[in-house]
């Protein structure tokens, strides 16, 4: 019985033996890294949208309501469907779910970049940026918590620290793109 519960705690992180992950060579940390990237990168497009909405006002002739609008549904189609994601990534793994997110999210914000009205916005930003969260989060810490045991919390902290810099830098370089490239071109460089 002891052996083989020191065999299973061994072969739990991504069959990689337990106390590799204390060594900073373990290609964990590399997953770790990688997933700080992929969740900056897409809550960045989440937090930007608010600097966008006074260029929106004033180019489209829409009201705020109007624009903030598809914002909320985003949340919802993305907390919602995040259900749907969490299943998917049990059936077929991370990696096409993963994919899959990022060409949506993508898709979305190359439909923002040539809306003309809201339903413009609707389809770019809650539908197809919405779908492209919900597959973004929960595959990414499924994938991070089979690599890890001792260090679990550690590397899920440090890849949710993506979603944090995306919160405190995101906006700013949205406002940065948009006054050097415009609106359009700042939801395609974004």
């Amino acid at each position: 019985p002891i052996f083989s519960r020191l065999l299973i705690r061994t072969y739990e992180a991504g069959n990689q033996p337990v106390q590799h992950e204390l060594s900073p060579r373990y290609y964990g940390w590399t997953i770790v890294a990688l997933s700080f990237v992929l969740m900056m990168a897409s809550y960045c497009l989440l937090y930007t949208y608010s600097v966008f909405v006074p260029s929106l006002e004033q180019d489209l002739g829409l009201t705020r309501a109007e624009i903030a609008a598809p914002f909320s549904l985003c949340v919802i189609v993305y907390s919602t469907m995040s259900l749907v994601s969490g299943r998917l990534t049990d059936r077929v793994g991370p990696r096409p779910i993963i994919m899959t997110a990022g060409l949506l999210m993508a898709a979305g914000f190359g439909v923002l970049s040539f809306a003309e009205t809201s339903l413009e916005l609707y389809l770019g930003y809650s539908l197809l940026y919405g779908l492209g969260m919900s597959g973004a989060y929960i595959p990414m810490s499924a994938t991070l918590v089979r690599w890890f045991v001792a260090k679990r919390g550690l590397a899920l902290a440090l890849s949710n620290l993506g979603g944090s810099a995306a919160m405190a830098g995101g906006p700013f370089l949205g406002v940065m793109v948009i006054a050097a490239l415009g609106w359009r071109d700042g939801f395609i460089i974004i």
